[in-house]
């Protein structure tokens, strides 16, 4: 029996897997690489030319969780529990870190590191890793799925204080696509012999975190229900429980090694020509458009932030769940203008700031 919340859930595991197939359908990789990473006894196998170029910095997680949408779980945070957990479609991790040191930096790679609680019978697999576009709260629970308010789970940000994106939305709405964030899937390196993997990590995606354009990594099983043949004839897994060390556990915190080549220090050119229609759209609401304009310093545009006020009151910043993310210079984004409660023919200003993957602006 499905609910409505599960249906809504069931689509957009769908239409993530479908964006997969597509991808791995179009998606023709050069021949794998390897190359020594974490220790002797960790080798990191990468398709595509390894390691990034550049110089290779270690970044520590300073927050960690993972949410649940089963039943009373989703309203549950595991902010202090000594594991972090993944399993398919139902559970999930988001960790963050202090990318202020990167800032002015261009990422080329990135690899997050976690050990692995079982890494015979329960490995990370295929692993998605995605940009967060809203804040959201450790919390201090200790035991699994503690109700604690002001701490993030499925359901909200913080629980009883502030929803993830707009009233009625749950994490779904601000990763791996939804509120205009970037995601990006690849395959864990085999454990080693102490249980760690590394999962490869898009440069935009931790380019997106130093530019202030992200609130951490959220990281999903990729690959969900097993099967398979061995000597015993066909087996089935139903979503196995994917274990790994939070940060919580002495000497087996998660961690990010990234690489970074080159500077830029300069802002993107400013945004032109704005373009604003409220055609066919409900009273109190507009669509806006501009053309992504081009970096000055080497980087790239990769998003923007935007600032609105009443007129003659403070600037607010817009919710990033809103914003859109940079195109290729030149290419139009738009951003629809909703959720801020504003009354028929209200007048606001707005400022848009475009912003590089150095994090100028």
């Amino acid at each position: 029996h499905w609910t409505a919340k599960g249906m809504e859930v069931a689509a957009w595991a769908w239409r993530k897997t479908m964006r997969q197939v597509e991808f791995a359908i179009r998606y023709k990789p050069d021949p794998p690489q390897l190359e020594v990473s974490k220790s002797k006894t960790q080798k990191v196998l990468v398709k595509g030319p390894w390691p990034p170029p550049g110089k290779r910095q270690k970044v520590e997680i300073t927050k960690d969780t993972f949410v649940s949408h089963i039943k009373e779980e989703k309203f549950g945070n595991n902010g202090k529990v000594k594991k972090l957990k993944l399993k398919g479609q139902q559970e999930f991790s988001l960790v963050d870190a202090d990318f202020s040191r990167l800032r002015g930096k261009l990422v080329t790679g990135a690899l997050l590191h976690f050990k692995v609680e079982d890494p015979v019978s329960a490995p990370l697999g295929r692993v998605g890793v995605s940009t967060i576009s809203s804040l959201w709260e450790e919390g201090t629970a200790r035991r699994p799925y503690q109700k604690i308010k002001g701490a993030a789970c499925f359901a909200q940000a913080a629980y009883k204080e502030r929803d993830w994106a707009y009233p009625g939305s749950n994490i779904l709405d601000v990763i791996f696509g939804r509120g205009h964030t970037i995601w990006r899937f690849a395959d864990a390196t085999p454990p080693d012999k102490l249980g760690w993997q590394a999962v490869p990590v898009d440069p935009d995606v931790i380019a997106a975190n130093v530019a202030g354009l992200s609130h951490g990594l959220a990281v999903f099983d990729e690959v969900g229900n097993e099967w398979g043949c061995n000597e015993n004839g066909f087996y089935y897994r139903y979503f196995p429980n994917r274990f790994l060390a939070s940060r919580e556990k002495k000497g087996q915190s998660p961690w990010l090694e990234i690489w970074v080549a080159g500077e830029d220090h300069e802002p993107p050119a400013p945004v032109e020509n704005v373009r604003i229609t409220t055609d066919s759209l409900p009273p109190g609401e507009a669509l806006l458009s501009w053309k992504t304009p081009p970096d000055k310093g080497g980087g790239k545009t990769l998003g923007f932030d935007v600032f609105w006020r009443h007129k003659g009151g403070h600037w607010k910043p817009l919710p990033r769940y809103l914003i859109p993310l940079a195109g290729k210079p030149g290419e139009e984004v738009k951003l629809y203008l909703h959720d801020l409660g504003l009354r028929p023919g209200e007048i606001i200003d707005l400022k848009i700031v475009p912003v590089d993957n150095a994090g100028n602006r």
